[in-house]
């Protein structure tokens, strides 16, 4: 689970910067932006993205662990 965690953990970080606004101006055009993203094309981009992430995870078999 650590490789996992860690790709989400430096996925987050990448996806979080842009999210949160640096001044009054910024947070002006993300409220905006986030108003009218329904809208656009690609509006699923970051679902999918988000999907993604979710299902790239490689658990061990731990019924086999088990069972010795």
């Amino acid at each position: 689970m650590r490789a996992y965690a860690t790709g989400c953990q430096k996925m987050g970080e990448g996806v979080a910067r842009p999210m949160v606004p640096g001044n009054r101006l910024m947070a002006t055009f993300l409220n905006r932006y986030y108003k009218v993203m329904p809208y656009l094309a690609g509006k699923d981009m970051a679902a999918k993205i988000a999907r993604k992430a979710a299902e790239h995870i490689t658990l061990r078999d731990y019924c086999a662990l088990a069972r010795r």
